[in-house]
């Protein structure tokens, strides 16, 4: 649904502005100028499109939208899910929930390869203070020119 009611009207309108008005996709300052004037108004939409979906009727029953059935099976039912046994060590809680089968994964390990070019080995975060040294980003660069 979301595909259909934002992300299609975006993905044609983007589409057009190849041919018809010269937007060159490999030409940082046009993707950058992309992003600035519609990733706010892209951000708008998507924001009103969860609110309106969470809040949508399902059924005949007109209290049944998303949200309100999240809450009142909650109420009834209470929470579900994995609760942590209070008796993990910190050591443990640093590997909780771990899918080690999937860590070993050939495709995993070759796409680790192909795209994280610096060794790091492996790391723990257990007694470190303040941000990772390395955080990940994607980089936007400014256009270059008058404006």
């Amino acid at each position: 649904n979301v595909t259909a009611q934002v992300g299609a009207t975006w993905s044609e309108n983007f589409t057009m502005l190849e041919p018809h008005h010269g937007l060159d996709i490999s030409n940082v300052n046009h993707i950058w100028l992309l992003h600035h004037l519609s990733l706010p108004t892209i951000n708008h939409q998507l924001t009103f499109f969860a609110h309106s979906w969470n809040e949508h009727r399902n059924g005949p029953n007109p209290s049944r939208a998303p949200a309100n059935m999240f809450y009142f099976d909650t109420l009834v039912h209470g929470v579900h899910g994995h609760a942590l046994t209070a008796d993990l060590s910190e050591e443990e809680l640093e590997v909780y929930g771990v899918d080690w089968e999937g860590l070993y994964d050939d495709t995993f390990l070759h796409s680790q390869r192909e795209n994280n070019a610096e060794e790091t080995g492996w790391t723990s975060w257990l007694g470190q203070v303040g941000p990772p040294e390395h955080l990940n980003e994607v980089p936007v660069e400014s256009p270059r020119g008058p404006f």
